[in-house]
């Protein structure tokens, strides 16, 4: 709906509830969308949680409490509507989808 907000959730691999990581309802007119959008798939390692966020690639940590804001890490792309970037966790380096290595972990 239009006054929901963007949602990241965290599973445990054991049934457990989901826990919100991330929460963001950014301020807009009632019956608009949020205009606040991810540019990327979400992928996880053992203690983060990736996605890029405008053209910034952000993690925050697997523990984090709603609230706590991702932190910028690694670099920025240059994206627009039609050119999401797609993410992928691979040993311990973090791929974007053409395989160009986008940092190590």
């Amino acid at each position: 709906a239009a006054a929901d907000p963007v949602t990241i959730r965290r599973t445990r691999s054991i049934g457990w509830e989901a826990r919100v990581l991330y929460s963001r309802n950014d301020p807009r007119d009632p019956g608009v969308c949020n205009p606040y959008q991810l540019n990327s798939n979400i992928v996880a390692d053992a203690n983060y949680v990736y996605w890029v966020e405008g053209t910034q690639l952000v993690r925050l940590p697997q523990t984090a409490n709603p609230g706590a804001a991702p932190e910028p890490w690694g670099p920025t792309f240059l994206n627009d509507e039609d050119n999401k970037v797609e993410l992928a966790i691979r040993a311990i380096a973090l791929w974007r989808c053409n395989g160009v290595t986008v940092t190590s972990a």
